[in-house]
Parts: structure tokens; C-alpha cells; sequence
């Protein structure tokens, strides 16, 4: 039977099932426990993160960004993650504002952090829904919307948090990640 499973796990990822995919949550999540081989021997002994990853709370870019960390930026398990909907834009809107900065306070306390990173993604419907149809109307509008909200977060960090180095990063659907230097 487990053979089974296996194989059907398998074939649902192949042709990507959905429901196949929901099936098999639904019974893994039934178990009492899981094991998760750690990424590091010292997961004890570390105590702080380079940096702080305020990221959307989009489901679709989670392998991407990932791998961004990974195979780009050279993070593993030396940064922390706060995500929101749409991330550097919820820097600036209620309820997320007062959320995230006291998490950008408490999380640079924790972990020692020496940065943020607001990672923010096209075809964002956070930014749809707080800046409106006409924002996403074009890739170079949305693109503009994203810019100004990082002009926002820089800001706002200056004055909240002037210690901590700030990047922006906006991720294409493509794959393709803009480095924001504005």
C-alpha cells in the first residue's frame, strides 16, 4: 500500500493534480509527526541572521524565492522571513505597517539582523486591491507602483530603522529578479 502512495504522489507531481496533491495532504497531515533532516549539524549553535526577508504571502513563488536565496544571494539558514501581502507595499498600509515594523525591531533584536530585504513580485493582487485595476493595467505601471513603494520602505527604514542596509528586490514571473538600487 505504501508502494502505492508513493507511486501516486509521484504521478500526481508529474501531471500536476491538484486533487491528487490535496488527497495525499489530507492524509499526510493526519500523522502524529513528521522528520525534517535539519540543513545544519549546528542548528543549535547558531544565533544570528544576516538578514531580514520581508516577502509577499503569494503560494506560487515560494520554490523561486528559495532558490534565490540559495543559489543567488548565498542564503541558507542565515536570514529571517516576515511575509505579507505585498510586502514592501504592506510596509506602508494598515493593518500590516505597525505589524512589520515592530517585527523589523524584534526580529533585528532576536537575530541580530544587519539588513532587510523587501522582496515584492509582479502580477501582485495585494497591489491590485490596495492600489487599484489602473495600477496592473501594464507591466510599467505595476513596475512603477513597485518602485515607489520601495521608495516608501527606504525611507521609512532611514527614519525607523537607519542602522539596517536596505535592498529591494522585484521578481518577475519569468524567473527574472530586478535588483532595485533606487
Amino acid at each position: 500500500m505504501l508502494y502505492l502512495q508513493r507511486f501516486i504522489l509521484a504521478f500526481s507531481f508529474l501531471v500536476g493534480s491538484s486533487q491528487a496533491f490535496s488527497e495525499t495532504f489530507e492524509q499526510a497531515i493526519q500523522k502524529d509527526s513528521f522528520k525534517v533532516e535539519p540543513s545544519s549539524v549546528d542548528l543549535n549553535d547558531m544565533k544570528q541572521a544576516l538578514i531580514l526577508v520581508v516577502g509577499c504571502v503569494d503560494f506560487r513563488l515560494r520554490d523561486e524565492t528559495k532558490k534565490l536565496f540559495r543559489d543567488n544571494l548565498h542564503l541558507l539558514d542565515n536570514y529571517s522571513e516576515l511575509n505579507a501581502p505585498g510586502a514592501a507595499l504592506a510596509f506602508s498600509h494598515k493593518p500590516w505597517e505597525a505589524f512589520i515594523e515592530e517585527n523589523i525591531g524584534l526580529i533585528g533584536r532576536l537575530h541580530k539582523i544587519t539588513g532587510v530585504i523587501f522582496l515584492d513580485h509582479m502580477d501582485c493582487g495585494a497591489y491590485r486591491i490596495l492600489k487599484g485595476d489602473e495600477v496592473m493595467k501594464t507591466k510599467e505601471t505595476e513596475r512603477s507602483a513597485h518602485l515607489e513603494e520601495f521608495k516608501k520602505a527606504r525611507a521609512k527604514m532611514k527614519e525607523k530603522f537607519p542602522e539596517l542596509k536596505v535592498h529591494t528586490l522585484l521578481m518577475h514571473l519569468d524567473g527574472t529578479v530586478e535588483n532595485i538600487k533606487e
